[in-house]
């Protein structure tokens, strides 16, 4: 059995009770949208009735761990309604917005359910990982752009490991100065393709159009701020790559 196991996850077969949740949920999603019409006004009270139905749960000891089950997936399912804009919750309420085709509707699950699969059984499962990049800094460590934009890596490695810094640390940086380069070539895309922006269009465009990851079944969305973005032109034009007129840069 063991054997057969590490064949199966080696090959990058989904993990079948993730499969199982995502189809609960996909489940429940279809159920609150025969149960409930859009423009119905629904109370805490009528859905937390929805949420843990007793009927469904076995009796004994599994009851509790049915009810558990049950109510997170009706959970995530409304958390999935809400992020499709199919509802809308204000207080105590929740309103119905629309109907879409269950099949349609995106279902999140964390990552962690699918880092060790591969692209092509994503693919096969209709699966898209997506990495949202939002800059929060965990170290101060300053690089002239020159370093962030055209620096050797393998220099920098040298110079990290001189300063003693831990090393799954510095992975976690290393991986967001390769991430910064690719906001780096979008950015230069775009202004070649739009022909001058201002920051505040460049982060609108930025934010509104994933990266494509190397994988077919990857992509990389981006939730940058205002204040990165102005930064990320400044140091484009400091190394000569960009030009600013007024409010608007374009690439040279």
């Amino acid at each position: 059995a063991d054997d057969w196991e590490d064949e199966y996850f080696d090959t990058g077969h989904l993990y079948d009770p993730y499969l199982d949740m995502t189809e609960c949920i996909a489940e429940d999603i279809a159920r609150f949208m025969e149960k409930y019409r859009p423009g119905d006004v629904i109370s805490m009270a009528d859905l937390k009735e929805w949420m843990a139905p007793l009927a469904d749960v076995a009796p004994g000891e599994e009851r509790s761990d049915a009810l558990a089950k049950s109510i997170l997936y009706k959970m995530t399912a409304l958390s999935m309604l809400d992020k499709n804009g199919l509802i809308e919750i204000v207080g105590e309420t929740v309103t119905v917005k629309g109907h879409m085709d269950p099949e349609d509707v995106i279902i999140t699950i964390p990552g962690e359910a699918a880092e060790e699969i591969i692209p092509e059984t994503l693919k096969e499962h209709n699966v898209t990982m997506a990495v949202t990049v939002t800059p929060v800094p965990e170290h101060l460590l300053i690089f002239g752009p020159e370093a962030i934009i055209d620096g050797d890596l393998d220099t920098i490695d040298e110079i990290i490991d001189d300063l003693g810094i831990d090393e799954e640390e510095y992975i976690s940086f290393r991986a967001g100065v390769s991430m910064k380069r690719a906001v780096i070539a979008r950015t230069l895309e775009i202004l070649e393709e739009r022909g001058t922006l201002t920051p505040e269009e460049a982060l609108e465009t930025l934010n509104g159009t994933p990266l494509e990851g190397t994988e077919e079944a990857y992509s990389i969305s981006l939730e940058l701020t205002s204040e990165f973005v102005k930064g990320l032109l400044n140091d484009l034009k400091k190394v000569g790559l960009v030009r600013k007129k007024g409010e608007k840069f374009r690439a040279i």
